[in-house]
C-alpha cells in the first residue's frame, strides 16, 4: 500500500509547477516553517499554503478510491 501511495504522490507532483514542488519539498522534506518557505519562494505564506491545499485535494481522489 505504501508503494502505491508513493507512486500516486510522485505522479501528482509531476503535474505541479517547479515552484510548487520546491515549496512542498521545503516544507515537508526540509521541515522548514511556513514563514521560511514563503520567504524562500518570494510569495505570501497563505499562497504557499494554498498550493499545499490544492496538492492535497488532487491526491484525495486517487488515494480514496483504492483505500
Amino acid at each position: 500500500m505504501w508503494l502505491f501511495q508513493r507512486h500516486v504522490i510522485g505522479s501528482v507532483l509531476q503535474l505541479e509547477s517547479e515552484q510548487h514542488v520546491k515549496t512542498l519539498r521545503a516544507r515537508y522534506v526540509n521541515h522548514d516553517s511556513w514563514d521560511d518557505v514563503a520567504i524562500a519562494a518570494s510569495f505570501d505564506e497563505r499562497t504557499c499554503q494554498w498550493w499545499r491545499d490544492s496538492f492535497k485535494n488532487k491526491l484525495k481522489r486517487p488515494l480514496k478510491n483504492d483505500l
